[in-house]
């Protein structure tokens, strides 16, 4: 497995070895990413456990560390997918334009996770760090609301 490069006549997106996004290039617009996975020991003297909703972790998390068993990469005229299975969850990045000849591009990143096949007791969480100056704002998705 090597790091490899997507190229399109809008952008430039770079991956991982394990298919994780490490930069992207729009135009004169050049953004490193590190998209990494955090395991975290749930709370369970409480009677509500961990879940969707509820993250109450013990401790800092401990970072996943395993290679992803296979990533696929499928490309088309309008996108690309580069998706990448671990043992108990699979990351799929999207990069799509609205057209073959629009200048906009879409970006998606979605992780699905199997509780039943992970670690007992233990909530998954992505993070995604880059050189985005939002200062104090904070961007999110709303829970899928948006």
């Amino acid at each position: 497995k090597q790091p490899f490069t997507l190229t399109t006549d809008t952008y430039s997106a770079s991956f991982s070895a394990n298919g994780l996004l490490t930069g992207l290039e729009i135009g004169e617009t050049k953004m490193s990413v590190n998209i990494d996975f955090l395991q975290y020991t749930e709370d369970t003297s409480n009677e509500q456990n961990g879940g969707a909703y509820i993250f109450q972790p013990i401790g800092e998390g401990v970072p996943v560390k395993e290679a992803a068993s296979h990533v696929r990469v499928e490309s088309g005229p309008l996108c690309h997918y580069v998706t990448s299975k671990w043992s108990h969850f699979v990351h799929t990045v999207s990069l799509c334009n609205r057209t073959s000849s629009d200048s906009i591009v879409e970006l998606g990143i979605a992780s699905s996770v199997s509780m039943l096949s992970g670690p007992p007791s233990t909530d998954l969480a992505m993070r995604i760090s880059s050189a985005v100056q939002s200062g104090k704002t904070f961007f999110t998705d709303l829970n899928g609301l948006q």
